[in-house]
């Protein structure tokens, strides 16, 4: 693979996918030996930003899915940058509760603050007269089940 160390990211083929162990979970096949630590943030394919190095072994890693169920993310949603506090329902799909009349729409940007890693897309938001609430559903842009490879930002739990 040539791996290259040079930007603090180590690139990692995933060994066991999302779907076939616990799902929002993978296994890589880098660790330790690599420099790879517990908090480090895992990047996909340009797409962002997707999870953290829960374990980190020798020669493996394993790593949570921010869209893990029950999982807790900070985020700013559309062009107002709304903050927000999304919480993962599984397989890339994320919920996220707000005030009713908040200015967010289907197909807006959901991002990490101060960063420009897009979590998802929203894909709905669901407004009830009776309810001071506003439930918005927003999902991963990939199929979480289909990552291949990631890169591990080595050190910088702060993305």
């Amino acid at each position: 693979l040539k791996r290259v160390n040079d930007d603090n990211r180590v690139l990692a083929n995933v060994l066991v996918s999302s779907g076939r162990i616990s799902y929002d979970m993978l296994v890589v096949d880098v660790g330790s030996d690599l420099g790879v630590h517990v908090g480090d943030r895992v990047v996909y394919a340009g797409a962002g930003v997707i999870g953290t190095v829960v374990e980190a072994y020798e020669s493996t890693s394993k790593i949570k899915l921010f869209s893990s169920p029950n999982e807790e993310t900070r985020v700013s949603i559309g062009k107002e940058s709304i903050p927000a506090l999304a919480r993962g329902k599984g397989m890339g799909n994320f919920e996220v509760i707000l005030p009713q009349g908040v200015s967010v729409k289907v197909g807006d940007e959901v991002i990490i603050p101060g960063t420009m890693f897009v979590l998802g897309y929203v894909g709905s938001v669901e407004n009830n007269q009776d309810q001071p609430l506003s439930k918005i559903l927003f999902r991963s842009p990939f199929n979480t089940t289909s990552i291949a490879t990631v890169e591990i930002v080595l050190g910088d739990s702060k993305i």
